[in-house]
């Protein structure tokens, strides 16, 4: 049963990619189909535009030859155009000399010279009053204010029009006349006294007076910069003389100091001496403190480099060992699942030959009962 379930599963299998493929295959011959129509078609029409333009090129080839060249292709140009000689015009039966060329029906380059009278109109036309003057002949001249033609002529822009104002003379009369009186009769009357307005009077604030302080005379001023003179030299001399004072005061410790800084310059020289040796000494410890930290600082680098160096092959070692650990379980776990496989295999393999054998000996028992 499960052989017969494969081998149904595997027909179908088949089918399907047999169907899919048939469907791809079709799919790209409907492109190629497609794309071959197209690019057949673009050729077509690139070879009708060649094939007229080569047409089109040969006629001019030929028209050009048939003329002459180029010389007699302009001459018959300007022919058409009506510049060309008269003397060719006149032998040449097909100039406009002897007939002009029609296109349909007519000469299209005389057209507006063509007069077209239709002379069923005579007949409705009264000869009589054509032949008759005009009727404003007879009123030309007569009235300055119109033209020949009935037209209004430009009046002088200097006269009054009495119909836009409506003032006569009488009027305007009249009006000078009242505007004289009025000027007149106010002349007459006095108008009193002019009335001039007053200026405006602002509160002036009164400034306060200025302190004054009395005059000193002169004497007093000149004697009082004396006093003042005299003070400041009484002054000085009061502190010059306390100055020599403390002086005479201190002459004996001063006289001790100048003694004691005398018998102190081998004092001063020994202080020199040590501050030389110091000076030697902390430049020989900064020397030797600098090649200790040059040394410290190699060794520190190759102490780092070393367990720099042991920690990655440390880490290396771990990554390697916890793979080895995880494929170990991976095999382990696959042995076992391999193990289980086999053994659910051997039971079914062996029920499929417990059920075989029963098979076979229900198949003997009922050959012996039909052979007897």
């Amino acid at each position: 049963e499960i052989d017969e379930l494969q081998d149904i599963r595997l027909t179908l299998l088949h089918k399907q990619q047999s169907e899919k493929r048939q469907k791809q295959i079709s799919r790209t011959g409907k492109k190629l189909a497609k794309l071959w129509a197209c690019k057949k078609a673009d050729m077509e029409r690139k070879i009708d535009t060649i094939r007229r333009t080569r047409d089109r090129e040969m006629r001019k080839l030929k028209a050009l030859h048939n003329m002459g060249g180029r010389v007699g292709l302009v001459e018959a140009q300007r022919a058409a155009r009506g510049a060309g000689a008269p003397t060719a015009a006149a032998t040449d039966p097909t100039s406009d000399l002897h007939a002009p060329r029609a296109r349909h029906g007519y000469q299209a380059r005389r057209k507006h010279a063509e007069i077209v009278y239709d002379p069923s109109l005579l007949l409705l036309e009264d000869h009589m009053v054509v032949a008759q003057p005009p009727t404003w002949l007879d009123q030309c001249g007569q009235n300055l204010n119109r033209s020949c033609s009935g037209h209004h002529l430009p009046r002088d822009t200097t006269q009054l029009c009495e119909r836009e104002t409506k003032w006569s003379e009488q009027f305007l009369e009249n009006l000078h006349n009242d505007l004289k009186k009025a000027r007149l009769g106010a002349a007459a009357f006095s108008a009193g006294p002019l009335r001039v307005l007053k200026p405006r009077c602002l509160a002036v604030t009164p400034r306060p007076s200025t302190p004054v302080v009395e005059a000193v005379p002169e004497e007093d001023e000149a004697s009082h910069q004396a006093a003042l003179t005299l003070q400041k030299i009484i002054r000085g001399r009061a502190v010059q003389n306390l100055m020599y004072e403390g002086r005479t005061r201190a002459a004996e410790l001063t006289e001790e100091l100048k003694t004691t800084h005398g018998l102190q310059k081998e004092d001063r020289a020994r202080i020199a001496r040590e501050e030389a040796k110091a000076r030697d000494h902390n430049a020989l410890r900064t020397e030797a403190e600098q090649k200790d930290d040059a040394i410290s600082a190699l060794v520190e680098e190759l102490c780092g480099g070393a367990v720099s160096a042991a920690l990655d092959f440390l880490e290396k070692e771990l990554r390697r060992l916890r793979e080895e650990r995880r494929h170990h379980a991976f095999i382990l776990i696959a042995l076992r699942e391999k193990t289980m496989r086999e053994a659910a295999e051997a039971g079914r393999r062996q029920k499929e030959e417990q059920r075989r054998k029963e098979h076979d000996e229900m198949f003997k028992q009922a050959s012996e009962r039909r052979k007897r």
